[in-house]
């Protein structure tokens, strides 16, 4: 059946290791895919940018391979992204349409 999509309302949790101390984050995303939807919110794919909870961005690090968002690989619950220094994981999704594994 597939992941849960990744859309403009998901969000990662991870940690920021670019400040003295490493810190837990929340990571949201401002925009994703202009052509592609899932429950009326742009999908996310491997080229959509987060912004942690301290101002550090990240992308994708881990994706669909069988399903695609404007070519680029679907980004899905439970998939991996990078910080500028560190990583998440997207924890929420779109609640009834699904990627493939």
């Amino acid at each position: 059946m597939g992941l849960l999509k990744g859309n403009l309302v998901s969000l990662g949790l991870g940690v920021c290791s670019s400040h003295p101390v490493p810190i837990p984050v929340i990571v949201t995303f401002p925009a994703g895919t202009p052509t592609c939807f899932s429950e009326k919110m742009m999908n996310l794919n491997q080229g959509s940018i987060g912004v942690a909870s301290c101002g550090h961005t990240g992308t994708p690090l881990t994706f669909s391979m069988s399903v695609f968002e404007e070519k680029l690989g679907s980004h899905r619950v439970g998939d991996i992204g990078v910080l500028s220094s560190g990583t998440y994981t997207l924890t929420t999704g779109a609640a009834t349409v699904f990627a493939g594994g």
